[in-house]
């Protein structure tokens, strides 16, 4: 039950990040908004967007790397309690398609340098994912599963 707990932890860790990560995006599309439009007003004249920006990416790789130790330990957890590495279920394919979406904006920003909007947008997809992951389990096996 060891992997378990550790499994729970790093995945309430890894969603938490990347929940503030996605509520931070938002708010810079605000601000790249305000920028031209004047909607947010002083709220966002005390902020740099290339600081936001770069403290988003920040949160963004250290909850990718908890996420990539959530699945990492999820399939050790599986293994343990089912004999088996990993259940191809609706909560395993979205986590590795948000795995997959976050790690292609992370190589993208690194090596192409995204930014902006264009990052934001990717990382919000995989957000939607990672939700569709968590708490599409719930709807899946109590509204449609019954």
């Amino acid at each position: 039950m060891e992997y378990f707990t550790l499994h729970i932890n790093i995945a309430i860790l890894s969603y938490s990040l990347l929940t503030i990560g996605a509520i931070l995006s938002i708010f810079i599309l605000l601000f790249e908004k305000n920028l031209t439009t004047k909607i947010l007003g002083s709220l966002t004249n005390n902020f740099s967007l290339l600081s936001m920006e770069d403290f988003l990416f920040k949160i963004y790789w250290l909850g990718f790397i908890l996420l990539s130790l959530t699945l990492l330990s999820g399939i050790l957890f599986s293994n343990e309690i089912f004999g088996t590495t990993s259940t191809w279920n609706h909560k395993f394919i979205f986590s590795i398609m948000a795995w997959l979406t976050y790690s292609a904006m992370l190589f993208g920003r690194n090596q192409y340098g995204w930014r902006g909007k264009k990052a934001v947008i990717i990382s919000l997809i995989a957000f939607i994912f990672l939700f569709l992951a968590y708490f599409g389990t719930k709807f899946v096996l109590e509204i449609l599963l019954k």
